[in-house]
């Protein structure tokens, strides 16, 4: 039987670039957003995904240069996720005020953490859409997908991530000693801003992980987000 640390419902939103009516490929995408909601807790967790897309996989099989980074954004409520992925509005010297669009749902499912081959695993399986299409494509959403994932030391560098640093607790920074990147086995090293996790694509077909992920997310009631004021195209038809 697998040893679960966590299980829940994950989101995948992108937020365009400011002034772009229309979002062509992965040049007009400002941000590439993850959100876990995990079961049985009040509160859900915004990471920022580096470069934009989540890491290739290729033919099934894990590459090691196939691996990018996510950071903690926001943990809270997760009406209050929902409100921080709706349009943005701020003040410039040049042109006023500006507004940048919503960040734009593109991907619900059921996700699931676990341990396996020495090595924690982040899975997930999309519920919606049911085929993945050109949006999913340009930002490295499949239908389902393995990761190896780890949680970065805060106090070593690594080159190519951000300088932002996690306030974690003492009992949370004793875990990683010496170690620069570090298992999860307590699912407490998400929660906090600014963690930043490393992300190597592993697989394409859940089967290879053993595993077996049920259930259906519920994107819009979960965030508190109001479907008919939503762009839903990505989401439902890819």
């Amino acid at each position: 039987m697998k040893d679960y640390v966590e299980k829940g419902d994950i989101y995948f939103f992108y937020r365009p670039k400011v002034n772009t009516p229309r979002v062509e490929n992965i040049e007009d995408v400002q941000r590439l957003y993850l959100v876990l909601a995990p079961d049985d807790k009040d509160t859900a967790r915004l990471f920022l995904v580096g470069k934009k897309r989540m890491p290739e996989i290729t033919h099934g099989k894990p590459s090691s240069t196939a691996r990018e980074w996510m950071m903690n954004d926001m943990t809270g409520k997760p009406t209050n996720i929902g409100e921080a992925l709706a349009p943005l509005e701020y003040a410039t010297k040049t042109r006023g005020e500006q507004e940048q669009g919503e960040a734009i749902p593109v991907g619900e499912g059921r996700y699931a953490i676990f341990e396996r081959h020495n090595s924690s695993r982040l899975a997930y399986r999309l519920t919606n859409p049911t085929k993945p299409g050109k949006a999913q494509a340009e930002l490295g959403i499949l239908a389902e997908a393995s990761y190896i994932i780890s949680v970065r030391n805060p106090s070593l560098d690594v080159p190519g991530f951000p300088d932002a640093k996690p306030n974690y607790p003492k009992r949370l920074i004793e875990k990683f000693a010496d170690k620069r990147w570090l298992d999860i086995d307590d699912s407490k090293l998400l929660d906090y801003e600014d963690a930043q996790l490393l992300l190597i694509g592993a697989h394409d077909n859940l089967a290879e992980e053993q595993i077996s992920i049920t259930g259906k997310a519920s994107l819009f009631k979960t965030l508190g987000l109001k479907k008919r004021e939503w762009p839903n195209e990505a989401l439902e038809g890819g």
